[in-house]
Formats: structure tokens, sequence, C-alpha cells
């Protein structure tokens, strides 16, 4: 966002588009947490496979080892499940082409 803010040209292209800075950024992190939900649900089963693996070895594991991979796959689960369904869903009829987009 930095290197947008310092371009005039970007933030030309951005104006005509009808956004600033601000705007921009937030729909761009709006885009890209829809985009991890929607490879997430992909993945869904193997995460909370995951979590019940874990909870099997607590016991058996250290406790600090596993406190952080939980907080890891919780935190990742909970950071998507925030992501309003509406914006997945948009998203996900163009994963296609975003994912294009950043291979240019």
């Amino acid at each position: 966002m930095q290197t947008i803010g310092a371009s005039s040209k970007a933030k030309s292209i951005l104006s005509r588009n009808g956004y600033d800075l601000e705007s921009f950024q937030t729909t761009s992190l709006n885009v890209a947490m829809a985009m991890g939900a929607v490879e997430m649900a992909d993945s869904r089963a193997e995460m909370e496979a995951s979590l019940s693996q874990m909870e099997a070895m607590k016991g058996q594991i250290p406790a600090e080892q596993y406190e952080m991979m939980s907080r890891m796959v919780n935190g990742a689960m909970a950071m998507f499940e925030k992501t309003p369904e509406q914006n997945i869903e948009t998203v996900g009829k163009y994963a296609d082409r975003i994912d294009a987009l950043g291979s240019d």
C-alpha cells in the first residue's frame, strides 16, 4: 500500500475507479480474506481432523507445543470464519481470475 500511495499514477487509477487508498486497502483485505476462506473450504475437513488429532495427542506432546499448534489452527479458522458468506460466494465465483492476476 505504501508503494501505491507513493505513486501518483496508481492513485489516479484508484480515483478513476472510485477508490481512495484507504477504501482500496479495505476492499483488498476483504478480497484476500474471502480468497483464503474459499481455499480453506477445500481443506476444512483436514483442519478439523488436525484439531481432533491434536486433542488426542494433548497429553503426549509438550504443553507449549500443543498450545502453539492449537493457536495456529484455531486462529486461522477463526479469522476466516469472520469473513461474510456473501464475500466468500462472490469471490469464489471469480477465484480463478483473481489467482490469474497474481501470476501476471
